[in-house]
């Protein structure tokens, strides 16, 4: 692993598939989303595997957020839900995963699941 322009290098081609999971451990959702994406590990079956896991991850939790947001009766439940859903949206975009419509929540995200509070 080398460190470069504040941004973390990794050489995919040389870490096993526990190796892989153990480096990214220490990074939140979305952190391991962006270092799998600045490299590019793409060509690696696992690697691309975990970054559309964790993608999907960061979908389910926005939809969940979306949901929550939506259905909390108490301010400071809605409050914080909708600082993680603008937090979320704002990742989304920065790391070009496409935001699901509020339908799409309605039917997929679930009130107080994982990734709302």
């Amino acid at each position: 692993m080398e460190q470069q322009n504040s941004k973390v290098q990794v050489k995919w081609r040389d870490l096993s598939d526990s190796e892989i999971d153990e480096f990214l451990a220490p990074f939140n959702l979305i952190e391991k989303i962006k270092v799998l994406q600045d490299n590019s590990p793409h060509k690696w079956r696992y690697s691309e595997y975990l970054y559309k896991k964790y993608q999907a991850e960061l979908m389910c939790w926005y939809m969940n957020a979306r949901v929550t947001y939506a259905q909390a009766i108490g301010n400071k439940k809605s409050d914080r839900n909708r600082f993680l859903l603008d937090s979320y949206k704002e990742a989304m975009v920065e790391l070009k995963i496409p935001i699901p419509a509020d339908e799409i929540c309605w039917i997929m995200g679930e009130f107080n699941g994982e990734g709302a509070s």
